[in-house]
């Protein structure tokens, strides 16, 4: 396959890569149903319930408005049958919210005879797919977690995986096709990217939501290209070039992780002016004084002999929990075991 992969030039362009991969959805899957339908007729099985067969005439809509300023990604009416599948979608476990799918079958139900809706959830991966890499850690995922409450009141539904939809040969789709299978499998749902995302967080996700430990590690991947392992992200400093704004802004994903974090607790630091000037008036000093103002919060502390750890106050641990450790004035260690 020659030339570049147009998702990935996407990528780097925009953060916001989530509404071209849902709207590419919606038109290939309308162009599907105008001729070699193998794409459509693949995915409606993967999405919609087993006694629902592939319409014979159908209509695809992307952004489709529901009740209350709601829109769902893509929706497919079977015109004859007044069949309705609604298809949310995700391409990063950072985006998975609570509640959402539930309000989205509420919309639906405003318009629609409640027998004749579905409800399909499009992920990276879904609990198939993600126990292939990581065994049983995959219930511990935000996007299962959020299916699996979902599921529980509506039966309707089915969790499927990017790697599932990549996973149709469809002629058809010319080059472009080739490129987002690639793309899926390569990028968004890369199987070795998640096990070793799990590595590093492993112990995070003792002390955090699902969902907080997710959103940070998806803004962690776009600071770290230094060491990745089971003991931790190490981030070499110089590379933030003194802007440590996406670096502070990860982090406050976990400080204000109000499920498990002790926000009531009033903590003082514990770190000697001394040796903050070390690192203050080192070449990293921006970045160390970026993380420092983190102590803003009540609830989070610096503390260390020599070397820092920025800490937070933990409702099931006395000692808080540290986020940051310094590793001399132009490294720091995130993650890894404690």
């Amino acid at each position: 396959m020659g030339g570049p992969n147009i998702f990935e030039t996407i990528q780097r362009t925009t953060r916001r890569t989530e509404p071209f991969h849902s709207q590419y959805l919606g038109d290939v899957l309308d162009a599907s149903l105008a001729g070699d339908r193998s794409l459509f007729d693949a995915v409606w099985k993967l999405c919609a319930p087993v006694e629902w067969a592939p319409p014979a005439r159908a209509k695809v809509s992307t952004e489709f408005p529901l009740d209350g300023a709601q829109r769902i990604d893509v929706l497919i009416k079977d015109s004859d049958n007044g069949l309705v599948l609604g298809i949310e979608v995700k391409t990063s476990r950072a985006s998975a919210r609570a509640g959402q799918l539930e309000g989205y079958l509420q919309g639906l139900r405003k318009e629609n005879e409640a027998e004749n809706i579905a409800l399909a959830y499009l992920t990276p991966f879904n609990r198939a797919q993600a126990e292939r890499f990581i065994g049983d850690d995959a219930a511990t995922l935000s996007t299962v977690k959020v299916f699996d409450e979902f599921q529980c009141t509506f039966d309707r539904s089915r969790h499927v995986s990017w790697l599932d939809v990549a996973g149709v040969d469809w002629e058809a789709g010319g080059e472009v096709w080739s490129q987002h299978r690639a793309y899926v499998r390569e990028k968004m749902a890369n199987g070795d990217t998640l096990r070793g995302a799990m590595e590093r967080n492993r112990s995070l996700r003792e002390f955090f939501s699902a969902e907080a430990v997710d959103r940070f590690d998806d803004a962690l991947l776009a600071l770290s290209d230094g060491d990745h392992s089971d003991d931790g992200v190490t981030i070499e400093l110089a590379r933030l070039d003194g802007d440590a704004a996406e670096l502070t802004r990860a982090l406050a994903i976990l400080i204000e992780d109000g499920e498990h974090v002790a926000q009531r607790a009033e903590k003082e630091d514990r770190f000697d002016d001394t040796l903050r000037e070390r690192f203050l008036n080192s070449r990293c000093g921006e970045v160390h004084d970026a993380l420092f103002s983190l102590a803003k919060y009540p609830h989070v502390w610096l503390q260390g002999s020599w070397n820092y750890g920025l800490r937070v106050a933990h409702k099931r641990s006395s000692g808080g929990v540290s986020l940051v450790t310094s590793q001399d004035v132009d490294r720091l260690k995130i993650g890894g075991r404690r």
